[in-house]
Parts: C-alpha cells; sequence; structure tokens
C-alpha cells in the first residue's frame, strides 16, 4: 500500500485553499474602494495575533448614528473605537488559547451564533500601536457601507427575546471570569438593548407552548427551536445563518451570509 507523505498533504491542502479563494473571490465596488485622490477615510485594521478588529474613529461613528453609535457611546468614550465579529463561543471564553485550538478550528467552518467585539482606543492606532496595524483609506461611501454593515450585526432579528438572554449569558460568563471588571461589556450591550427598545418580540404563551412539546421530544439546540417558534407563531421570516438547526419547526428562515440572501421556506 503506498503512503500518502506529509508533503502531498501539505500541497493538496493548498490546492484546497486556493480553489476556495477563487470560487468565493468577489469583485470590487470601486465606488467604495479604493477611495479618490483627496476624499479618503482614515480606517485602520488591527491585528492582535487572535483575531483583527476595524478601528473607526468616534466621530465617524457619530456622525453615522444608528446601532452601532448607540452602542459605541455606552461602551467607551475613547477616541476611536474597535469592531470585531467571531464566533460567540471561541470570542468569549476565557480559558488559555492552547486548549482551544480545536475549538477555533470549528469556528473557522462557521455556521454557529456570532458576536459583536468593541473596544475604545485612546488615540490613532497608528500611533498608539507599535506593530499588527495597517492604515486603509476608504471612500465615505465605503466607511458608511462599513459601519452599516455593522449596524446590521446588531439586528436581534423576530426572536429578539431569546437572543437578548444569549447576550446577556456571555455578560454573565464575562463577570464570573472577571474578564469585565470595569463593566464596559455590560454597559455597551445595554447600549444594544435600548437602541432596539420596543422592537424586541417577546417570548408567548403560544410559543413557549411549541418551544416545550419540541424539547420534550428532543432537548438540542434549546435556543435554536425556541426562535424557531417564536417566528413561526408571529407568521415572521427568521434571519440566521444557523440554518440547519433552525429548519422544520414553522417558520421560513432566511440566510444573510449567502449571496444572494437565500430563503429557506418552511
Amino acid at each position: 500500500m503506498r503512503t500518502i507523505k506529509a508533503r502531498e498533504i501539505i500541497v493538496a491542502a493548498l490546492l484546497v485553499l486556493l480553489l476556495a479563494a477563487v470560487t468565493t473571490a468577489r469583485s470590487a465596488d470601486h465606488a467604495l474602494y479604493p477611495a479618490k485622490a483627496g476624499d479618503a477615510v482614515a480606517i485602520y485594521l488591527i491585528d492582535n495575533g487572535f483575531h483583527s478588529d476595524i478601528a473607526v474613529s468616534r466621530a465617524a461613528i457619530a456622525a453615522h448614528g444608528g446601532p452601532i453609535a448607540a452602542a459605541a457611546a455606552r461602551t467607551s468614550p475613547d477616541a476611536w473605537m474597535m469592531i470585531g465579529w467571531g464566533d460567540a463561543k471561541f470570542y468569549e471564553a476565557t480559558s488559555d488559547w492552547t486548549g482551544r485550538v480545536p475549538d477555533a478550528l470549528r469556528a473557522a467552518l462557521g455556521g454557529r451564533p456570532t458576536v459583536v467585539h468593541l473596544q475604545g482606543v485612546w488615540g490613532e492606532p497608528g500611533q498608539v500601536f507599535r506593530s499588527g496595524v495597517k492604515a486603509i483609506p476608504v471612500s465615505p461611501a465605503g466607511l458608511d457601507a462599513l459601519l452599516s454593515r455593522a449596524d446590521r450585526s446588531f439586528v436581534l432579528g423576530p426572536a429578539g427575546a431569546l437572543t437578548v438572554q444569549e447576550r446577556w449569558k456571555g455578560v454573565g460568563r464575562a463577570h464570573r471570569a472577571g474578564a469585565d471588571p470595569d463593566g464596559n461589556l455590560a454597559a455597551g450591550l445595554q447600549g444594544v438593548m435600548d437602541a432596539f427598545e420596543g422592537r424586541i418580540v417577546p417570548l408567548e404563551e403560544q410559543a413557549a407552548k411549541r418551544w416545550g412539546l419540541l424539547l420534550g421530544q428532543q432537548e438540542k439546540h434549546v435556543n435554536d427551536k425556541g426562535n424557531a417558534v417564536i417566528a413561526a407563531v408571529r407568521g415572521l421570516t427568521l434571519v440566521s445563518r444557523n440554518v440547519k438547526d433552525v429548519s422544520g419547526h414553522g417558520a421560513d428562515v432566511l440566510d444573510p451570509f449567502r449571496s444572494p440572501p437565500k430563503l429557506h421556506k418552511a
């Protein structure tokens, strides 16, 4: 039997990565980037070795308004704000990184709940950080598109009651681990709640009954099923990347991470 050499495995892996890069590549929108001469707005890409953030000035975020501005106002008074997205389980974990490598690989595959990370920076990132920072000049339209994408990350969706519970659970874990001593995480999340006041769908008796019956049959994907039945009872479309675990419970599911977004009928 022929033995597969390590070099062949590496070559095969590189070919798979190259194929993935080619098949998922998108053409650039030149109205957003690069910026025209004299029309550039500076943002920064910051790499801390574990994940990357995009830094935007507080003034630009405030001028844009919306949920991102409300959350930033409660998170930090600093002049710049770092914005990051990541897998919820991996991002919120506080254990040593050496024990989270398998979970990091699982997070890279996607399909799990995600979180938004906000953190203030006291000065211009290019001067604050010695390494791992890259200035990117974007057009005003490009900056607006970026912040609008950040706004959509704060949308709680039609099953907001359970989403709220999940987010506060993450804050509780951080408090237990001593990871939010100044209360910035809780304050930032409260800013999001305030921005969406009156738009969070509650859990009502009919949905609770259907949810309980489903869990009685199989107590897996608890909140996914709850989100689905809340949407189904109200005749709403559930917006979720996790199509597999929320389908089959009576609600249409829209996956916004497909291009174009794909609607899965109930």
